[in-house]
């Protein structure tokens, strides 16, 4: 270290950095005159504000918050209000027009339907005399009962001997009876209104040969459907000789020439 850095400051040292301060300070007092702000000179208390400035607004206070409304009441529901009686329906005016065209309305009706009646009832009556017109030449109720008597002969009577099957001769034999039986009444009819008495004699004979051979086949159905009367072959087989006897006998009967006179 020199000398001269050691030797301490001169008296008019100290005298030039009080001026230079003195100058600063008066610099900021002019610069703060020339502002409305407050200024802060170094190493002052608190805050002062410079005249002439406007004071701060104070804040306003803050709005309180408005009370919830109170809900509002129901109103009651309204009554219902009594329904208007219905206004009576007027009564129709008689009116003598339309009275008088129903009932001639009635009237045709009922002409047409008694017209209509009467076509069908000629109808009908014609077609029963196209049917009577048409039936073939000599159907007479004598006519009628010799066939009835020829089939019996040739067909009801061979159908019940050739039925072997019990079950099944039971369920034959019974419709060819019933035909049996009106051939006898129908027999005995003719022979009372024949005027002829060859002839009556003739168609009751008819009647009793078939009635006889009836009694032959219903006896011969009787012991072939019992179990053990069909085991006996010598009465399975009297009984077919007499059913046969008594067919020829209706045959007999049936070849009566006086049978054509009434």
């Amino acid at each position: 270290m020199t000398a001269r850095s050691a030797l301490p400051a001169s008296p008019r040292t100290h005298r030039g950095k009080a001026c230079l301060a003195l100058l600063a300070s008066g610099l900021l007092v002019v610069s703060a005159c020339s502002s409305d702000s407050p200024i802060e000179l170094p190493g002052s208390g608190p805050e002062t504000t410079v005249e002439g400035a406007p004071e701060p607004e104070p804040e306003p206070a803050p709005e309180p918050e408005p009370a919830p409304e109170p809900e509002p009441e129901p109103e009651p529901a309204p009554e219902p209000e009594p329904e208007p009686e219905p206004a009576p329906e007027p009564e129709p005016e008689p009116d003598d027009g339309e009275d008088s065209d129903n009932t001639l309305w009635i009237v045709l009706l009922i002409a047409l339907a008694g017209a209509l009646l009467t076509a069908v009832l000629v109808a009908a009556a014609g077609r029963s005399r196209r049917q009577a017109a048409a039936a073939p030449a000599g159907v007479t109720p004598q006519s009628e009962l010799i066939a009835g008597a020829r089939w019996v002969h040739d067909q009801g009577t061979m159908q019940v001997l050739r039925t072997i099957d019990p079950s099944l001769l039971l369920q034959t034999w019974p419709p060819i009876a019933s035909r049996m039986i009106e051939l006898e009444a129908r027999a005995e009819a003719i022979a009372s209104t024949t005027r002829s008495e060859p002839a009556a004699q003739a168609y009751r004979r008819v009647g009793v040969m078939i009635t006889t051979l009836r009694a032959a086949l219903d006896q011969d159905v009787a012991l072939r459907t019992d179990a053990e009367q069909a085991q006996r072959l010598e009465l399975v087989q009297a009984s077919a000789r007499t059913v046969e006897l008594r067919r020829i006998d209706l045959a007999s009967a049936l070849q009566d020439p006086a049978l054509g006179n009434t």
